[in-house]
């Protein structure tokens, strides 16, 4: 037998998304969001080889491996979701985890074009850093979220005037193009079928939502569902329509335990609740008393974001688990324990 042998692991990649000043006069649709991305340009069913030489008389059969679902230095996953498609995604949620200004007055809003463009409310402030963890390396890797689309509502088309900082119906494509771009998710919530308890009707309509995601987002399709106001009828149409890869549920659905991860998650429905921004810490800090195998992922859902509520928490758990957290103070170490061996 030779010493030195070659094993193929073949694995299909898979990505699941599974937590101001001036006015410019600016022709209508001349600035477009940043980093716009083709997804219908992307490759797809892409194979990774990964070679792996052994020393010695190793048999083949003997070798066991495994592709962990979170990072080698990562021990526990809080995932968070928005319904209801709110506008409060882009300007509040991405703005604030991506140093972004923020309204000082919880009645105003801003769009993308007005900070591409400058057109600002007078009155913003800064969190004056981004909001993250790394990965692993030192490198910064910022927080981030899902929100839930409305594609066959109207609202989403709406170009903002210049000046306009009143909240929308909901989010924008312009906004939402710049939220994908951040590597955020999207999902699938409410859709306009006329009888909501009719499975085979709303999976029609997830077909045109899909159909209006792609073409708004340049070939960008939805993989996940946000279970609308307990309806199961929802769940039942997803487990049909092949796109959609997993969803959320308060109820009638499992624990994700990240840690005992040893299959496909696809079509499961993960567990998720609504608790106030003050009961954040208080799950996580009970999750993180278990060994970590035997952590829950933390799946939240959150309806809005308010300046003393949901994204002082953000910003807190930044501060006591992110780059600014543990995270920093695990790097500390082990940048000392790589100086000390060198």
């Amino acid at each position: 037998m030779k010493k030195n042998k070659r094993v193929i692991i073949k694995s299909s990649i898979v990505c699941f998304i599974f937590c101001l000043t001036s006015c410019l006069d600016v022709p209508e649709r001349d600035i477009k969001p940043l980093y716009v991305y083709s997804y219908k340009d992307e490759n797809s069913n892409i194979v990774a080889e990964i070679y792996i030489k052994t020393k010695g008389d190793i048999p083949i059969e003997s070798i066991s491996t495994s592709i962990p679902y979170l990072k080698y230095n990562k021990s526990w996953l809080m995932i968070l979701t928005m319904d209801d498609c709110k506008q409060d995604a882009y300007c509040r949620v991405w703005a604030a985890i991506n140093g972004k200004p923020l309204p000082v007055s919880e009645h105003v809003y801003y769009n993308a074009v007005n900070l591409l463009s400058g057109d600002m409310p007078l009155s913003v402030y800064y969190l004056n850093k981004t909001l993250g963890s790394t990965d692993g390396a030192g490198n910064e890797v910022r927080f981030t979220f899902t929100t839930t689309l409305s594609p066959e509502e109207s609202f989403m088309n709406t170009y903002p005037s210049p000046q306009a900082f009143n909240m929308f119906r909901g989010l924008i494509w312009d906004n939402v193009r710049e939220i994908v771009n951040y590597d955020n998710g999207i999902a699938f919530h409410d859709v306009k079928a006329d009888d909501i308890s009719n499975v085979e009707m709303i999976k029609n309509h997830f077909a045109l939502a899909q159909e209006i995601i792609t073409l708004e987002l340049d070939g960008r399709g939805c993989k996940t569902l946000a279970e609308p106001d307990g309806n199961k009828a929802y769940i039942e149409a997803a487990r049909e329509y092949p796109p959609i890869q997993i969803m959320t549920a308060q109820t009638e659905a499992e624990k994700l335990f990240p840690g005992k991860v040893n299959s496909s998650i696809q079509k499961k429905v993960i567990e998720r609740g609504f608790y106030r921004p003050c009961e954040w810490i208080e799950n996580i800090n009970k999750i993180l008393q278990k060994s970590p195998e035997n952590r829950e992922a933390f799946c939240v859902g959150i309806h809005g974001m308010t300046r003393k509520g949901e994204l002082d928490t953000l910003l807190l758990l930044n501060n006591l688990y992110g780059k600014d957290g543990d995270d920093y103070k695990r790097n500390q170490y082990i940048n000392r324990k790589r100086s000390s061996e060198h």
